[in-house]
């Protein structure tokens, strides 16, 4: 292809391609500068993670992200192409090395010819032979079909989906039904695991989007403004035991679909709409069964959600120390009141309640809920000043990071920042910072990245940088008015006190 690679300015973090100047972020600037000084050689994701990524631990989807950032800035010209599974290649001045012997429309057309001159010669050849020609044959064609199709794996690679499925309307069943209304939520979201390109929202993080949106905002336009969520799933029930109607619209950003259910049971129901979901949107299951066996499986845990999605922290525990009661070995159960004795500020309570569900015996590492009870015991040893706060946030950070919850590991590099700007090592804070602010730009979340420009605030003032604290802050406040994001206008203004 001609060359369109003009100029990178270091000073500013411009880069020019043709007659296009676009400012990347820093990271992403050293990628595309990396990958241009390495013109027609295949650059493996490690090698950039190890060139770009030295100073602090990312996930791949760094780098994909940042591949994203640089086509979208300069389409439609193809700046880079990937190679499946060895990497990216600047493409300069110069056609893209060729990484895979390539294949031309006449070597496909002349595949038949080859299978034809093969059968003249079965009798010289042992099947085997003649078997090995015929894979070889389908090798050519499947080498052809591949010819231009880097562009299309990008797509899947740096696609981050994020899925929210809200309470369903449980209104039109018998009131002993009612507590669907977050069982079924939660039973749909049990069905998901997070993946490198997907965040499944937990119940708690539902709750707090929906305790988040302003008065008024209820429709899915606004849920995605609030969330940073690309899929969200709404559903309601009706009907008597024996036939059951399920009706669903599956929300994405551009386009809406609706969908009719009908079952003799609920499992049926939320069992046909996993597969829909499984199908339309390539979604891995998590190998469970569809059943019930779930928190919200009675009206203690119902009316306690209630109240949580209410803002009614204080009634909600008093519900939740009766579930306890009912439910002595239900994880769930310790690690709501924790989150509720938290938010009371209660804080010797909450690392209780969570010491109490780490320690039962059904409390699995591989579950999201595990990572998180994790994380909520770091940030009441961090309330209490408590010596093992940072090896509890090292457990928190890693356990997310194994389950793949990358709200949670952006959580928890953002409090690992705070930590390290509490004991006066700015560098290590610097570093967790950004890859709070990068998982957060990752998801999507305006709250997250509202939190991240606060979290960018409290370094530069620790630092001393009062006009890049400022700029921070600005671009927060920005966020919260466009987003409506009201409940961090408290935090900001604290902030900008200190200045």
């Amino acid at each position: 292809m001609p060359s369109l690679y003009t100029h990178f300015s270091p000073d500013t973090g411009e880069v020019t391609i043709g007659e296009t100047t676009k400012t990347l972020r820093p990271k992403t600037f050293q990628l595309a500068q990396y990958l241009a000084s390495h013109t027609n050689e295949v650059v493996s994701k490690e090698a950039l993670l190890s060139a770009i990524w030295s100073d602090s631990v990312v996930e791949d989807q760094a780098v994909f992200q940042s591949v994203n950032e640089i086509r979208k800035a300069f389409a439609p010209h193809q700046v880079i192409r990937t190679y499946p599974r060895r990497g990216y290649v600047w493409l300069i001045d110069c056609p893209a090395p060729s990484v895979e012997q390539e294949v031309s429309s006449d070597d496909v057309k002349s595949a038949p010819d080859v299978v034809e001159k093969a059968q003249a010669m079965k009798w010289r050849l042992p099947k085997a032979i003649l078997f090995l020609v015929a894979i070889a044959v389908v090798l050519v064609t499947l080498l052809s079909s591949q010819n231009g199709a880097g562009d299309r794996v990008d797509d899947l690679e740096v696609a981050h989906h994020a899925l929210l499925v809200l309470p369903f309307d449980t209104s039109h069943l018998d009131a002993q039904m009612r507590w669907l209304r977050f069982g079924a939520m939660d039973a749909v979201i049990r069905q998901f695991h997070n993946q490198t390109d997907l965040t499944v929202f937990q119940p708690d993080d539902t709750l707090d989007i929906l305790t988040r949106k302003q008065p008024g905002q209820n429709s899915a336009d606004d849920l995605f403004g609030v969330s940073g969520a690309s899929l969200i799933i709404d559903g309601k029930f009706s009907g008597v035991p024996g036939e059951y109607t399920l009706t669903y619209i599956i929300f994405e950003r551009q386009s809406r679909q609706h969908g009719v259910l009908h079952g003799k049971t609920t499992d049926q129901l939320l069992t046909g709409l996993v597969a829909e979901l499984q199908s339309r949107f390539k979604l891995s299951p998590s190998q469970r069964d569809i059943s019930f066996e779930t928190q919200f499986n009675n009206t203690l845990m119902f009316n306690a959600m209630q109240l949580m999605a209410a803002g009614d922290i204080v009634s909600a525990a008093s519900f939740l120390q009766s579930a306890i009661i009912a439910m002595p070995e239900q994880p769930d159960a310790y690690y709501w009141l924790a989150r509720a004795r938290l938010l009371e500020g209660n804080i010797d309570e909450a690392l209780a309640s969570v010491n109490r569900m780490l320690s039962l015996d059904n409390t699995h590492r591989s579950d999201a809920l595990f990572s998180r009870a994790l994380y909520l015991k770091a940030s009441a040893l961090l309330a209490l000043q408590d010596a093992n706060a940072y090896a509890a946030l090292n457990d928190a950070f890693n356990s997310a990071r194994e389950n793949e919850d990358w709200l949670y590991v952006a959580y928890s590099n953002s409090m690992l920042g705070h930590y390290y700007l509490s004991v006066g090592n700015a560098e290590q804070a610097k570093s967790h910072f950004s890859n709070a602010m990068t998982y957060q730009q990752m998801l999507n979340c305006p709250l997250g990245v509202t939190q991240g420009y606060l979290d960018w605030a409290d370094y530069y003032l620790a630092t001393g940088n009062t006009v890049q604290a400022r700029l921070s802050l600005s671009k927060a406040e920005e966020l919260i008015q466009n987003k409506g994001l009201s409940k961090a206008l408290p935090l900001l203004k604290q902030k900008q006190q200190k200045l």
